[in-house]
């Protein structure tokens, strides 16, 4: 057969030998080594040349067939394995207990039955039903694992893809990534992250990279089919990125049009083609849908006192500025004004320009976030309508598009100045531009090599980092306590009904991923539903404020006895600290540690 690439016409004579495609292959890969060295100096301009050729070449949606050069799957691989590196600790992630074992619970209506926030509103619906169905077939662990694995795939490919449009030369797109990577873990301000465990957020983010490459390249049959899927799998985090996207166009249309006249040749800042825009809305409705569905069905008495819960008490550090760590505050204004140097600095760069447009949106959305914060706040007899209103807003996360997008804008521009000054090429290179820009380069890579050791210096999985009791200076007890803590999880998986309910202690948020069973109520499983979100409060309020204040917990209760059955508890599950403290003897039968007389981290006492 003759081969695709080749027309039947071309002459023999004309056919690369396989030598000279081996020859090629390897001056190739010397010129892209030679690119890393020299960190591919370039002018400070718009492209000298046109985005590759490969990149314009007619394409599937995920633009596969554009990256068959080997130097660039290379370049993906290095990402691919820099985001393992950055997020491949043990599973569960934070908000993998969240998400994975709700998508269990979905497919599976018996595991984990009456819970709670299992049993609550479904707001990820096209996450559950199109990765859920992994649980019928493998382990939490091996979903969790699966998701990730192809989420940073994705992501490589996308990352890639989206920093070819500013800088098409090798390496590049790696040190954006690295630098991508320390902005968000350093300077982020409500604590968005895009890089980590596999949720819903995961997989929009992907879509969410791919629909920047065809928006920034003006290919519109791809970008909206894309930003529909983005908005499909997380509603919010794609619904801002559009939002910003849109907000950016209509600012440049506004401008052209209020200065010269335009001219045939230029093309309007957004296009909407029919098909694709109506696919767009189909996918979008996917995601925006079921949580209008489920939020119609409660009351909006109900439902405003949801708010308030969700708002005020459980997620102010992601929704309320004034919850804002002030450090974390002042290292992102930090990282705005340098985004805003980088975007002066290169202002007569067009396509640069429309990336901080989008830029400038999010911060933009930020501010309106600021504004909503404050009247939410404003508690002053006759303004709260007012705050009530701004605290129904404030639940949609106005301040996590900022913390991407601007990290977004400014390890892309690194990318367009840092390696032109440390360019080797001492005929024309400045010396002391030159020293700033290898220095610069050479201190992002020890911060970023720095950043990954300190996420792997605690073997715990970031669910058990976040949730369980760590000691300073005692790394060891802090470990023992994680596995004692597992192993009290086993042991009930094995020994107790699959439909037993569990009181658990306060703050953990991995109790159903390994012992997998009811509980009652834990702080980080909060529902989506309004009468749901009521109810857990309820529970929090009920079983762990006393936990908070007194460290014998739950057996400082006078009541135990008429506490587990409000809510039909079999199980009781504390800390041996608790028992050890209690005021009184405990009124309910140990069944682990067996040996009555042992000591352990956790205690589960059976409630007759």
């Amino acid at each position: 057969m003759t081969n695709q690439f080749i027309s039947e016409s071309t002459p023999v004579s004309r056919m690369l030998t396989h030598s000279d495609i081996d020859l090629n292959w390897k001056r190739a890969s010397t010129e892209w080594c030679r690119g890393i060295a020299g960190l591919f100096p370039f002018q400070i301009t718009e492209l000298s040349q046109k985005p590759r050729d490969s990149i314009k070449t007619t394409r599937w949606m995920f633009g596969l067939g554009s990256m068959w050069s080997r130097g660039v799957w290379l370049e993906v691989v290095l990402i691919f394995v820099l985001l393992a590196l950055y997020a491949g600790q043990a599973a569960p992630g934070i908000n993998e207990t969240h998400y994975l074992t709700k998508a269990k619970h979905f497919w599976n209506p018996a595991w984990c039955p009456d819970d709670l926030f299992l049993g609550s509103a479904f707001s990820h619906f096209l996450f559950y039903i199109t990765t859920g169905w992994l649980t019928l077939f493998c382990s939490l662990e091996t979903y969790a694992w699966i998701g990730r694995l192809l989420c940073w795939a994705g992501f490589a490919i996308g990352w890639y893809q989206l920093v070819q449009v500013f800088s098409n030369r090798p390496g590049r797109s790696l040190l954006a990534a690295i630098i991508f990577l320390i902005l968000m873990d350093r300077f982020h301000m409500a604590g968005e992250w895009v890089i980590g465990g596999f949720e819903a957020k995961s997989i929009s983010y992907v879509f969410v990279l791919f629909a920047l490459e065809r928006y920034f390249q003006k290919n519109w049959n791809g970008f909206w089919p894309l930003m529909g899927a983005a908005c499909a799998f997380h509603v919010v985090a794609g619904g801002w990125v559009f939002l910003a996207l849109i907000m950016s166009s209509l600012v440049r249309t506004m401008a052209r049009n209020l200065g010269s006249p335009r001219t045939s040749s230029e093309e309007p800042a957004i296009q909407f083609p029919w098909v694709p825009v109506v696919v767009f809305l189909i996918l979008c409705s996917l995601g925006a849908i079921p949580p209008l569905v489920q939020e119609a069905q409660t009351s909006s008495a109900i439902n405003q006192l949801a708010y308030q819960v969700y708002v005020h008490q459980r997620l102010p550090h992601h929704l309320l500025f004034g919850s804002f760590e002030t450090g974390l505050i002042a290292r992102f204004a930090l990282l705005s004004l340098i985004w805003f140097g980088f975007a002066w600095f290169l202002r007569n760069i067009p396509s640069v320009n429309e990336l901080n447009g989008f830029c400038g949106a999010s911060l933009l959305i930020s501010l309106a976030g600021l504004l909503l914060s404050g009247l939410a706040e404003n508690n002053e007899a006759g303004q709260m309508p007012l705050s009530e209103w701004a605290t129904s807003l404030l639940r949609f996360y106005w301040f996590r598009l900022s913390d991407f997008a601007v990290p977004l804008a400014v390890s892309i521009m690194c990318v367009r100045v840092l390696p032109r000054y440390a360019s080797l090429d001492t005929a024309t290179a400045d010396r002391t531009k030159q020293a700033l820009g290898a220095i610069s380069i050479f201190l992002i890579l020890i911060a970023g090599a720095m950043m990954l050791l300190e996420r792997w210096q605690d073997p715990r999985p970031h669910a058990d980092r976040a949730s369980l009791p760590a000691y300073d200076g005692d790394p060891k007890r802090t470990l023992e306590t994680q596995i004692n803590w597992r192993k009290a999880c086993e042991w009930i998986r094995r020994n107790t009904p699959a439909d037993a309910v569990f009181i658990t202690p306060n703050d953990q948020q991995t109790f159903k991923w390994y012992a997998q069973r009811h509980e009652v109520v834990n702080w980080k499983d909060i529902p989506q539903s309004g009468e749901a979100t009521l109810e857990w409060k309820r529970r929090i309020d009920s079983l762990y404020r006393i936990q908070r204040l007194y460290r014998s917990g739950l057996m400082a209760f006078d009541n135990m006895q008429a506490i587990t059955q409000m809510f039909e508890a079999n199980y009781l599950l504390v800390e041996q600290m608790a028992v050890d403290t209690a005021p009184q003897n405990v009124p309910f039968k140990q069944v682990y540690p067996e040996e009555l007389n042992k000591k352990s981290t956790y205690v589960v006492f059976q409630i007759d």
